[in-house]
């Protein structure tokens, strides 16, 4: 298995939710490690995307930041997700 690294917000519950790829009965080490701005690579230097969409992308968030908006974690997201799957099923 080669190594993952993945970053994840600390929720109220302080639960971990590791990557479904990673196979269950699988030994791993796993290291916190606070990160600073979002922006920035787990060296501290500050991301910059090769490709003119993700330099678009970056823009777009960085914009929504700057006017307030709240970044969900991927637990929130997800939830988002299932409840407009559930939504789309009751029709």
């Amino acid at each position: 298995m080669n190594a993952v690294t993945f970053e994840t917000v600390v929720t109220v519950e302080h639960q971990l939710h590791l990557p479904e790829e990673l196979p269950v009965g699988c030994r791993l080490r796993v290291t916190v490690e606070p990160i600073g701005n979002s922006d920035q690579d787990n060296r501290g230097q500050t991301f910059s995307p090769q490709s003119e969409l993700g330099q678009t992308l970056l823009a777009i968030r960085q914009r929504a930041i700057a006017k307030g908006m709240r970044l969900q974690t991927v637990d929130e997201i997800l939830d988002e997700i299932h409840h407009d799957r559930a939504e789309t099923g009751d029709d």
